[in-house]
């Protein structure tokens, strides 16, 4: 146990600004491990550097560790160095993990590779976007959740996990929802590990961590003093403002992962953003070919939509698809779409006549309904998604 009772580790953290609650403060009682998440950002170094002092003030004599997780080549390139520099200045190891089958830009390929093999297997109704978004964060819980989870419980076994997040209820109304802290699910483990999320600095507004940062002469990131931004995660994020785009954007340095997310939105003719093309944000950018193909891509979109928009809602793709057996008619519709799509799109595709899909939909609910879910081994790529025929003359940053 610590030298501290439960209330008086909740009076200081109050002393200390910090947001606590008695699941919080029963933990630090009992020393658990401290794994402090830090990207490189304001607020993670703001509530990393608040709450070590905070622990020193309690007596916490538990693990603690610094820990980031790398996105690979979308990430600032003064990143890493910024959390390094994070860990030295509060005397911590820093844990670096990373997603095996690589960063965040061969995620995104790696998706629309899948997804294409799934259209051609008539797998699913519609091409499907090749990116994240906010209602579908597989960026986090995929490059950033899982990693850390998965390191902190092989390196802790058996042992509670306060695992501290800096995020802050201004940011956003998802942010502004959140409980001071949360049971981490992902953390629990046979052998008794278990864990906790915590967000110390949940009710911090921007000008207190800018504060802090004065206060204790640690610098902020080169993205905030140098390019302009306003927050620093990716330096590409489906998320971000304009500004911060164009910020990122300043950097020579994040123009190699720009001309490859520009080369995706491209092969794929979706937009990186639901209503911006991040290729339209420097234009002035773009080699001749690189402006030839988005031109096409933008054209193919508009297209790709008109033809999807026939489809009528039961055919679509639902929890449990396919959920029921369409007429030979809705499968002429399907078949006629599919090879609008496949034309528009360069490549070959299964099940082209209303017969073949018909069956191919009997065969899905026979499997479904024998318990036999089918499986297919769809092609992984480990780097970045081959160029579509389309695209021969395209960008070259896409190769």
């Amino acid at each position: 146990m610590s030298n501290m009772p439960i209330p008086t580790i909740l009076t200081a953290a109050q002393e200390f600004q910090l947001s606590i609650d008695e699941e919080v403060a029963g933990m630090l009682d009992t020393n658990c491990v401290i794994a402090i998440g830090t990207s490189g950002g304001k607020d993670s170094d703001a509530s990393a550097i608040q709450t070590i002092h905070f622990l020193n003030a309690i007596n916490h004599v538990g693990p603690r560790v610094l820990i980031h997780a790398d996105l690979g080549g979308i990430e600032h390139t003064d990143s890493l160095p910024q959390c390094e520099q994070l860990a030295s200045f509060l005397n911590l190891s820093l844990l670096v993990v990373r997603r095996k089958q690589g960063g965040l830009l061969e995620r995104w390929e790696q998706r629309w590779n899948g997804n294409l093999g799934r259209y051609r297997q008539l797998l699913c109704v519609t091409l499907i976007t090749p990116w994240s978004s906010a209602g579908m964060r597989f960026c986090t819980s995929e490059l950033k959740t899982s990693p850390i989870t998965q390191q902190l419980t092989a390196r802790y076994p058996g042992q509670q996990i306060l695992n501290v997040v800096g995020i802050r209820r201004e940011e956003s109304s998802a942010r502004a929802a959140k409980p001071i802290s949360q049971e981490d699910p992902k953390l629990k483990r046979a052998a008794g590990t278990s864990g906790r999320s915590w967000y110390p600095i949940l009710d911090w507004k921007v000008g207190e961590v800018i504060a802090l940062h004065e206060r204790e002469q640690f610098p902020l990131h080169y993205a905030y003093t140098n390019n302009g931004n306003s927050r620093v995660s990716c330096s590409f994020c489906v998320l971000s403002s304009i500004a911060d785009l164009e910020a990122s954007l300043r950097d020579e340095r994040n123009h190699a992962s720009w001309h490859r997310i520009v080369a995706l939105e491209a092969i794929s003719g979706f937009s990186f953003q639901p209503n911006r093309w991040l290729a339209d944000v420097r234009p002035e950018l773009l080699t001749k070919s690189e402006q030839e193909a988005i031109t096409t891509a933008k054209h193919r979109a508009v297209e790709r939509r008109q033809a999807e928009s026939i489809i009528p809602q039961h055919l679509r793709f639902t929890q449990g698809w396919p959920t029921e057996q369409p007429c030979l008619s809705d499968c002429a519709l399907l078949a006629s779409v599919r090879q609008t799509i496949a034309s528009l799109y360069n490549f070959s595709i299964e099940h082209t006549t209303p017969e073949s899909i018909y069956a191919h939909y009997q065969s899905l609910l026979q499997q479904k309904t024998s318990r036999k879910p089918r499986t297919r081994q769809i092609p992984v790529l480990t780097q970045a998604a081959p160029m579509l025929p389309f695209l021969d003359k395209g960008p070259a940053s896409a190769q």
